[in-house]
């Protein structure tokens, strides 16, 4: 960082923390929330630095998935994107090799699995992904999947296993309604 930067930092410092201070002493003034605390402009910045860094990052991967035609972006301005029919021949082949350790039964009931996994469960969550695709359960909209594959109780102890088995919500369905396309 530039001296430059770091003096317009230090400053903004002592401008937020000097006015914060008659708010740390005084007992009509602020609440206990501000006494004691103080405001650090470096913080923030390098939190903001590595968000943007973060954010290169998924961008620069979006852009080289739509340059090899694997997805394209169908939301206009609210940023949607779709995998393509490349996209989904790419995954099935990358997938081909892939065995899943669960029996593959066909059941009669339609099942939704859907899933909230924090980002520190990550490579739970792709382990998770992977397994559903294997499982011959279709993507219907973000972290929710379905099909009519059976789970099995296999598959729910390694859900116990991995500390997940809370975020992931499986029921069945009796009518399918639009969704019967995706089937």
């Amino acid at each position: 960082m530039s001296l430059l930067a770091k003096t317009a930092l230090t400053t903004a410092d002592i401008i937020i923390n000097a006015s914060l201070e008659p708010l740390r002493h005084s007992y009509k003034g602020a609440p206990t929330l501000f006494r004691g605390v103080r405001v650090s402009m470096q913080s923030d910045f390098d939190k903001l630095k590595n968000d943007y860094v973060e954010r290169r990052k998924f961008y620069s991967i979006l852009s080289d998935l739509k340059e090899d035609g694997l997805i394209m972006k169908v939301g206009g301005k609210t940023g949607e994107w779709k995998i393509t029919n490349k996209g989904n021949d790419e995954l099935r082949s990358s997938n081909q090799g892939l065995k899943s350790r669960y029996l593959k039964r066909v059941g009669k009931e339609t099942l939704v699995i859907s899933y909230d996994i924090p980002r520190k469960f990550n490579s739970e969550r792709n382990w998770l992904r992977s397994q559903l695709l294997l499982l011959d359960f279709k993507l219907i909209h973000q972290s929710t999947w379905i099909g009519r594959n059976e789970i099995s109780e296999e598959f729910l102890n390694d859900l116990r296993v991995r500390k997940i088995y809370k975020c992931v919500h499986i029921f069945s369905i009796g009518k399918t309604g639009s969704l019967k396309r995706t089937l």
